[in-house]
């Protein structure tokens, strides 16, 4: 994956022209060769960086739009593999901060310490390129989407919740971001949609609802499709999805999600 312009300085053309590319370029041999996959998964807890002999020869990119759950998957999948998220937000962010104080450890981390790696790619520029071999793409409801990025706009926090009376105030502001936003978030899924690479969809909604089923099948994937049972996977996606809900990510979310 290599950057893209951003959503709001770039002509509609110019910007699907630039998206079309970036995918030929994930199909064109720049996801890297995952024949080298070594070592026991899952690996034990706590969650820790791979070493050169654990790399797993692969990178999986976990895609979702802003406020699509994605550090609550990260959470969850780093206590079933035993293996820190990477992402490409650059860690000197004051969100990404925020993110390491809550115990996000690979903020910032694209190389072969992670096996899964963090990415709004194309909806944001990640701070460097990263190979992409396979996907998951995290998909949570529109209007759920910009009401949880409003917030997180206005008060640059992932968990702070506005007050009906700042809903009110900037309530115009509301609509006008949230009519760009819904254009933005499903032309950000159709392009992973059509991206030539193995794909998962996870929604947020059954990662909340049916967690035991939905973590099974990332699991599943993870394992290129591979049976969980009989297998120490299946124990630790139990006990992932088990844990205390509101501890499953990194910080407990905001009231509203």
């Amino acid at each position: 994956i290599t950057s893209c312009p951003s959503k709001r300085h770039s002509a509609k053309d110019r910007r699907v022209a630039l998206l079309w590319s970036q995918m030929s370029a994930l199909s064109s041999g720049e996801a890297g060769d995952h024949s080298n996959e070594t070592g026991p998964m899952p690996l034990p807890l706590p969650p820790q960086f791979l070493t050169p002999a654990e790399h797993r020869g692969e990178t999986v990119i976990l895609a979702s739009y802003p406020r699509s759950g994605n550090s609550l998957l990260r959470g969850l999948l780093e206590k079933c593999t035993g293996v820190v998220t990477g992402s490409d937000t650059l860690p000197q962010r004051t969100l990404s901060q925020a993110l390491q104080r809550a115990g996000a450890r690979g903020e910032g981390v694209i190389d072969g310490r992670a096996w899964v790696v963090k990415s709004h790619y194309p909806e944001r520029r990640g701070h460097a390129r990263l190979p992409c071999d396979r996907a998951i793409l995290l998909v949570r409801n529109v209007w759920d989407v910009v009401d949880s990025y409003f917030n997180m706009t206005l008060t640059n926090s992932h968990d702070t919740t506005m007050s009906s009376a700042d809903y009110e105030r900037f309530a115009e502001l509301f609509r006008d971001l949230a009519a760009a936003e819904a254009r933005v978030w499903r032309d950000f899924n159709r392009w992973w949609l059509r991206a030539p690479v193995p794909l998962l969809v996870v929604r947020y909604e059954d990662l909340i609802e049916h967690r035991d089923r939905t973590l099974r099948r990332v699991a599943w994937f993870l394992r290129k499709e591979r049976p969980l049972e009989g297998t120490p996977w299946a124990d630790r996606v139990d006990a992932a999805a088990a844990g205390d809900g509101a501890a499953a990510g990194f910080y407990a979310p905001r009231r509203g999600g």
